[in-house]
């Protein structure tokens, strides 16, 4: 298992991955730890829903607040010939952000 998750660890260390969850740990020891507590959970199963379409129906359970904010960032992508692992530059052009409170 560590060998097939190995691209997921850091380049300068070595990470442990449980066979039952996959989580990565830092060291066997704390991957031992782990188990110890891991192998006591029984494995799950996912149910999918079996309706094509699916909709929101419980609006009594959404809560109101006072104010949104929606905000907006653009930007220039520019590409990057100076820097090894940046692909590209971000420059920052404009932004915009609207605040809507109880009034509207």
């Amino acid at each position: 298992m560590n060998r097939l998750l190995s691209s997921l660890s850091k380049p300068n260390g070595k990470s442990f991955f449980c066979s039952y969850c996959l989580h990565r740990c830092s060291s066997q020891a704390i991957l031992d730890d782990h188990l110890s507590y891991c192998r006591t959970h029984k494995p799950q199963i996912g149910e999918m829903p079996t309706a094509i379409y699916l909709s929101f129906e419980k609006f009594h359970f959404q809560l109101l607040v006072p104010y949104v904010i929606y905000a907006d960032f653009e930007s220039i992508i520019t590409p990057n010939t100076q820097q090894v692992n940046a692909i590209s530059l971000h420059k920052s052009c404009n932004y915009c952000y609207v605040v809507i409170g109880p009034d509207g």
